[in-house]
């Protein structure tokens, strides 16, 4: 998750393109010019943007957490392209918190759902006390296959 130098480095970033023109640039590739660091892995389009402030706004928060899965499926396409997801992989025995590292029993008689978006069953870390946000999931391309 996102600290608290890194949201405020990205907030300012966006004041400051507040004050200039777009100078050709589409809306679309100057915030993802923001919001990302030059040469990220991933498509980014609009969708990826919408997750990623999202994330910003509420990971962000510092009484939050976002408990993520310990083991997670990574594929490939057709094209030979590896994609990252933090869906939890088959086996996958538990789920990390974002903030302080407590980890839970995910499984058929653990502490989440087993179905997307993996919602905990409980309000606040039981480690730490930080509001348990819902995880985003993603599928971003990390390899291009050459």
């Amino acid at each position: 998750m996102e600290n608290d130098d890194e949201r405020s480095e990205i907030a300012e970033k966006f004041r400051e393109a507040s004050r200039s023109d777009l100078d050709g640039t589409s809306f679309q590739a100057k915030v993802r010019d923001i919001i990302w660091p030059v040469g990220a892995p991933g498509s980014h389009g609009w969708r990826d943007i919408f997750i990623r402030l999202g994330d910003l706004i509420d990971y962000g928060e510092p009484d939050t957490c976002v408990y993520e899965p310990t083991e997670s499926v990574n594929y490939y396409d057709e094209n030979d392209r590896e994609h990252e997801t933090n869906r939890p992989s088959d086996g996958c025995p538990t789920f990390t918190c974002s903030r302080c590292g407590n980890e839970m029993l995910y499984g058929e008689m653990g502490w989440f759902d087993e179905e997307p978006p993996y919602t905990p069953r409980f309000k606040r870390c039981p480690e730490c006390g930080r509001r348990v946000v819902t995880m985003t999931l993603y599928d971003r391309v990390v390899g291009d296959g050459k």
